[in-house]
């Protein structure tokens, strides 16, 4: 409950999926295909008063909220990776290769409190991707193996503004 505001606050929606194809042609070689969906929406991140004003308690709970802007939460997130293995004599030679689009918004009381101080809105970006190549040995004996290559690459855009309203001014 937001006492500033008069109305509940917390409320969450998630919505998640997972999905998986395994191809094989043959006996080899072998492909698996993943792909995943994630999208949440809250209104926001409700967080305890910073600073406990009067009127800014509500009776029963320690925690009183009482910020006065509007706050939102919104995520993201995508990713799909590809994964083939062929068998080969003594080894398995496996290739992963994998890509991801995240973005995450937030919009917030950034003083949390009820007086007109400070404002925030984050957006932020991610994109990443990787390559693996794997080969294992397969014979037995003494001695087994295993060699690798990776490579990874991500990329992060964050533009944070935090405003300070008219009431910090007035302090």
């Amino acid at each position: 409950w937001n006492d500033f505001k008069k109305e509940e606050v917390g409320s969450e929606q998630t919505v998640a999926a997972r999905a998986q194809l395994k191809f094989l042609a043959t006996d080899d070689p072998s492909f698996l295909v993943s792909a995943d969906y994630g999208r949440l929406r809250s209104d926001g991140i409700q967080e305890k008063n910073s600073v406990k004003l009067p009127g800014n308690l509500t009776p029963g709970f320690n925690d009183p909220i009482s910020q006065n802007a509007e706050t939102t939460r919104e995520v993201d997130t995508r990713g799909v990776s590809l994964r083939a293995d062929w068998a080969l004599d003594g080894m398995t030679l496996s290739s992963i290769t994998s890509y991801r689009d995240d973005t995450w918004f937030v919009a917030a009381d950034t003083d949390r409190t009820s007086l007109n101080l400070l404002r925030e809105q984050n957006p932020q970006a991610f994109k990443q991707k990787s390559q693996e190549f794997r080969a294992v040995s397969t014979t037995e004996g003494p001695l087994t193996w295993l060699a690798g290559a990776s490579y990874y690459d991500e990329r992060a855009a964050e533009d944070m503004t935090i405003t300070a309203e008219a009431g910090l001014l007035k302090l």
